[in-house]
């Protein structure tokens, strides 16, 4: 597979950093519920609901990126295969029609 962009990286990095610091902030205020003895079932379901929905949408965004990096990646490949195939049947061209066939294949 070909190396990613500085984009899709930056992308990336920005979707696991958002990820950690969710998972820091429910740390937080389940330590600050637990301490002040303000822990019970609907505060622990609000920050669970609330921190899972932020999670799965930076964790489907995430392996979004990888899908179309690979895909990306895999097209790139196929076109260089098909350039390299291309040149070589280039050169089997009669000399006389070549150019006209460069152009059809440029097309």
């Amino acid at each position: 597979m070909g190396k990613p962009d500085s984009l899709t990286e930056e992308i990336r990095i920005v979707c696991l950093s958002g990820i950690v610091a969710i998972l820091g902030i429910i740390a937080v205020v389940f330590m600050v519920l637990l301490a002040k003895g303000h822990l019970n079932s609907s505060d622990l379901a609000a920050v669970l609901g609330a921190a899972a929905g932020a999670i799965s949408s930076l964790a489907i965004a995430f392996f979004g990126i990888h899908v179309s990096v690979a895909g990306r990646s895999r097209a790139e490949v196929e076109k260089s295969q098909a350039q390299r195939k291309v040149n070589q049947l280039s050169v089997l061209v009669d000399p006389g029609n070549r150019e006209q066939a460069r152009r059809i294949v440029e097309e």
